[in-house]
């Protein structure tokens, strides 16, 4: 068997060669208040509970309610992943 090749760090490659995670946010506190926000909408399914049967336009606002709660947090779990991916 051959040697076993290891990967470059991150720091160690040109900035051109790895993703741009400050495009989802320009700092782990700018991430962090994104996902303090996050946490604190998601009370805001809790108006539906019990009632999705009740009509066609209580569904709809649920389903517009959660669908924008996750693509809210979509970028702050993306961010998240990417920071663990990295050096791992």
């Amino acid at each position: 068997m051959g040697a076993m090749s290891t990967l470059p760090k991150r720091t160690e490659l040109p900035k051109s060669q790895t993703w741009n995670i400050e495009s989802l946010f320009a700092s782990d506190a700018e991430w962090k208040s994104a996902l303090e926000q996050a946490l604190a909408k998601a009370d805001s399914l809790k108006p539906f509970q019990g009632r999705l049967g009740q009509s066609g336009a209580v569904l709809l606002q649920a389903l517009e309610t959660w669908q924008n709660l996750r693509i809210e947090t979509a970028k702050v779990f993306q961010y998240t992943s990417l920071n663990v991916a990295t050096d791992g």
